[in-house]
């Protein structure tokens, strides 16, 4: 496989509506900086998309002052929003591709904001609250239901290497001596399956 998404993001130092072509993401904010003393705007950092940061533009930091009842930027850290494509946004009067948020954490319920677009005309933007925040992290998976699965279809290879490997995957953690357990039973019990008569025989002494 040659992977072409690097070659198609843009070539910028800061997130630009490309970079959301493939669809909205959502971010942890880390950090909070103003660009520099002479020039307006802040920059939101973030963790990933390769470290470039989200320049956010007056109206959408004003949406996010406005819905979050703050303007202390140090506030923001922690929170979260998602950032998203749309292709119509006027920018000196020209309709462009630019970036708008559709979901941020920290607010009840969802919300309708309008966002001026030019003298006299405004835009509506659907705010939706980020939940659960901060979001719940995966647990680690059960091997044992897809391990019995597979073993109830096994023939006679699959089960002695599967009944071989039990005791390295105990040491190493990815089992316990219950699982295992379990897993021996299921051997087992599908061993007869597969030869009812030896099963009988052993039954007979």
């Amino acid at each position: 496989m040659i992977d072409l998404t690097p070659h198609t993001q843009a070539d910028s130092d800061t997130i630009v509506a490309a970079d959301l072509a493939a669809g909205p993401k959502t971010i942890l904010i880390t950090n909070v900086t103003v660009i520099s003393k002479d020039k307006k705007g802040i920059e939101i950092h973030y963790e990933g998309m390769d470290g470039k940061p989200y320049r956010p533009c007056k109206s959408m930091l004003r949406v996010l002052c406005e819905l979050w009842e703050t303007n202390n930027g140090e506030e923001f850290i922690g929170r979260g929003i998602t950032l998203y494509r749309e292709p119509n946004c006027l920018y000196q009067g020209q309709l462009t591709p630019g970036i708008r948020i559709c979901a941020m954490s920290h607010i009840p319920k969802a919300v309708t904001v309008l966002v001026p677009e030019k003298r006299g005309k405004a835009n509506k933007y659907e705010i939706a609250p980020l939940t659960p925040w901060p979001p719940v992290a995966a647990g680690p998976v059960d091997p044992l239901p897809g391990i019995l699965e597979g073993i109830a279809r096994a023939g006679e290879k699959a089960l002695t290497d599967a009944e071989g490997k039990l005791g390295d995957r105990v040491s190493n953690g990815q089992l316990t001596p219950e699982q295992a357990n379990q897993i021996q039973a299921a051997i087992d019990k599908r061993r007869a399956e597969l030869n009812p008569s030896a099963a009988q025989e052993g039954g007979d002494e």
